[in-house]
């Protein structure tokens, strides 16, 4: 923001009812890849480039011919949008998310926004979850705002029952309290079989799910054919991966309960154990993890542990 603040007009730049739409980049690139596909939908018109304060670092060099000289601090754009309907829309694109300060970044973010006029913050966060890759993402939300979630229960979305929004998605939600605009987020599945990997399915269904906010029906069948290219990579890579569980383990079955966790041998648990120190640092470990259970038949006992690594979203 800084002196780029000087440039934005006090007014609303003739939008109606606006809703603030921002998508930091998060897990899966969820939220950034939302907001990108709400800018196609609606050819939304470049309003204001933020410059970048020091919340962001340069991070690389640029080399041209043997001259070396600083890389660019990462844009920060919004963009307007005339949706015809009850809301036009300000969007916020940015290309990353700063190491430190971002609280602070959020706030300035925020009065940049009412600027515009904005009356609703509606943020958007991806949570890992052991699903199969072609099951169907659940959406859920959360905010500060008893009203608001009253409005999105009747809508039918269910509420995030406990865990953390991680990074300025979550962050939004509290600068938009401090300025007294409601605010939500919107919380996407995606599956812990492709955390490394773009998920389009879930970005999809978010995108479904705030056009019935904004009263508007959205025709993304362009969107399908990534999602059958990414979908069937992850089926295939899940399948190489439970077949190799298979040959080190026996076959992949669930077995029915143990009564006693203690019936389980020292060389069992041991070996969860290490798996589930494996999986907190690195989600894709509990696809593994998830099998092994199963396979020993004690997963009920171990439900609540195993969710606990997929409570932190961003």
């Amino acid at each position: 923001m800084g002196s780029s603040n000087s440039l934005l007009r006090n007014e609303n730049h003739g939008l109606k009812s606006p809703w603030f739409v921002v998508g930091w980049p998060g897990i899966g690139g969820v939220a950034s890849h939302v907001i990108q596909q709400l800018d196609f939908l609606f050819q939304s018109h470049h309003a204001e480039v933020v410059v970048p304060d020091p919340s962001f670092e340069i991070e690389d060099i640029l080399v041209r011919d043997g001259i070396s000289f600083p890389g660019p601090l990462p844009r920060l754009p919004f963009r307007t949008v005339i949706t015809g309907g009850e809301h036009d829309l300000v969007l916020f694109l940015p290309e990353r998310q700063p190491q430190l300060g971002g609280m602070a970044l959020c706030r300035r973010v925020m009065s940049a926004a009412l600027s515009f006029g904005v009356e609703r913050v509606v943020t958007f966060a991806a949570a890992t979850a052991a699903i199969y890759p072609e099951a169907t993402p659940k959406i859920s939300f959360c905010t500060p705002c008893a009203l608001t979630s009253a409005d999105l229960l009747q809508r039918g979305i269910s509420p995030m029952k406990h865990g953390s929004v991680r990074g300025l998605n979550g962050l939004m939600l509290l600068a938009a309290q401090e300025a007294g605009i409601p605010s939500q987020c919107l919380i996407g599945e995606i599956s812990n079989w492709g955390l490394q990997l773009p998920s389009p399915k879930t970005s999809k269904v978010l995108v479904e799910i705030f056009g019935t906010l904004l009263g508007r029906s959205f025709d993304l069948e362009y969107m399908n054919k990534q999602i059958d290219v990414i979908e069937n990579y992850l089926i295939e890579q899940k399948n190489l991966t439970l077949a190799q569980f298979a040959a080190d383990h026996g076959p992949y079955e669930t077995v029915d309960e143990f009564s006693d966790e203690e019936l389980l041998e020292v060389s069992d648990r041991d070996n969860l154990e290490s798996l589930f120190t494996a999986a907190m640092s690195d989600k894709t470990k509990t696809a593994v993890l998830k099998a092994e259970l199963d396979r020993l038949g004690v997963f009920s006992k171990f439900e609540d542990r195993f969710l606990d690594l997929f409570r932190e979203c961003s």
